[in-house]
């Protein structure tokens, strides 16, 4: 795909999203309202995938279908890399760690998480006897299942529709959508099955596609405006669950945030000085992975410990392994294989991904043979009907 401008504050945006995040992970008490990292991350991420396919749409020589080619090999090869080598080792983990109900029950999110629709697994789960969500390893990838749900949708809006009809829409379904998430949450009262859902979250991507929109047009603003979008974001992370059930009305206020702060470029405030120092940025650039590896490593811990809220040797381990995986995934996998040039280190590591893959596939489906509960003995089949049978055994 066509390349962007590199922009180190953007990077550094990342690095205060995934930051939040690990933090309200680790313990919400210290930040209440560190989840809306990931919201953060939709914008941005509905900010560059909209640039990209509108500087992609203005080329001389474009043409609909390779450019869909190209951008959904971009993003296969910027997503599933590492996203898979994560699902291996964590499941190599799990099946070293978990008891054998435990163990059954990650198969199922594996599966969902495999195909990119944990999101509707977490919408809906709450089995009593599941290990507790703090415990659940692949709860996180239901973010990047709405990601790649988002990454299907986006590219016919962009280069099928007039930038100024395009405009219009995004801005109808970004207060639409809000709105309807809202009124779910309020009168219905359905907080999980809206917090997972992608129409909740999608008002998110359209605030960044607006964003790329106006930034076309010339529009810049002044300094300050960055200093206020970062004290939002900030603002947020601390006080987000005082304002109410989320998403809804109360996402705006980090999207705000984060639009603002993207829609001053090379402005020179403050925030752009803290965002695109060189630690930040490295921060941003490892978010990715951080992001992969910090829930993993945190619910394989809290399993073993048996403990949510994990003592100060147990957090600084998992600071340690997050921060040591991140890094290897980084340069290790994430970075190699999403280069452009094919090169024999990359079909080789391509290729050791694939068998991971095929293993862990093969492992699990052994798991879940012999998981499987035994038939009833032919004496009670006759006698047993559906609601008298629980987990396989004659209740009375």
């Amino acid at each position: 795909m066509t390349a962007l401008p590199y922009r180190l504050e953007l990077q550094g945006l990342r690095a205060v999203a995934v930051l939040a995040v690990m933090i309200f992970h680790l313990n919400p008490a210290w930040m209440p309202g560190g989840f809306i990292g990931v919201d953060v991350f939709f914008v941005i991420s509905g900010f560059l995938i909209v640039s990209i396919l509108l500087r992609k749409k203005t080329e001389p020589k474009y043409q609909l279908s390779s450019t869909l080619r190209s951008f959904y090999t971009s993003r296969l090869k910027r997503i599933a890399p590492a996203y898979f080598f994560m699902l291996v080792l964590v499941s190599l983990a799990a099946a070293g760690l978990f008891l054998s109900p435990d163990l059954g029950i990650y198969r199922k999110s594996l599966r969902a998480a495999t195909w990119f629709n944990s999101n509707s697994y977490f919408a809906t789960f709450g089995d009593y006897f599941a290990p507790a969500n703090h415990e659940q390893p692949l709860l996180h990838t239901w973010s990047l299942a709405i990601e790649i749900q988002f990454y299907l949708l986006a590219p016919f809006f962009v280069l099928l529709l007039p930038i100024k009809t395009l405009r219009w829409i995004f801005s109808i379904l970004l207060v639409g959508l809000t709105v309807f998430a809202q009124y779910r949450l309020q009168a219905f009262g359905l907080q999980q099955a809206t917090y997972y859902s992608l129409y909740a979250r999608l008002p998110e991507f359209f605030a960044g596609g607006l964003v790329a929109m106006h930034l076309r047009t010339g529009l810049i603003l002044p300094p300050w405006v960055s200093n206020l979008g970062l004290g939002l974001i900030l603002f947020a992370a601390a006080a987000q669950p005082l304002l109410g059930p989320f998403p809804g009305l109360p996402a705006l206020l980090p999207v705000a945030g984060a639009a603002l702060i993207l829609l001053t470029p090379k402005a020179g405030g403050v925030s752009q000085q803290l965002l695109a120092n060189k630690p930040t940025v490295w921060l941003g650039e490892l978010s990715y992975s951080l992001y992969l590896w910090h829930w993993p490593v945190l619910a394989l811990l809290r399993y073993y410990t048996g403990s949510q809220i994990l003592d100060l040797p147990f957090s600084l381990l998992f600071i340690a392994l997050t921060l040591l995986l991140a890094t290897l995934s980084f340069y290790c996998v994430e970075t190699p294989l999403r280069a452009n040039r094919i090169q024999r280190q990359q079909i080789l590591g391509y290729g050791l991904l694939v068998i991971g893959i095929g293993m862990t596939a093969t492992s699990m489906v052994a798991i879940n043979r012999a998981l499987s509960p035994a038939p009833l003995p032919i004496e009670y089949q006759r006698y047993a009907d559906p609601a008298t049978i629980c987990h396989g055994q004659i209740v009375g």
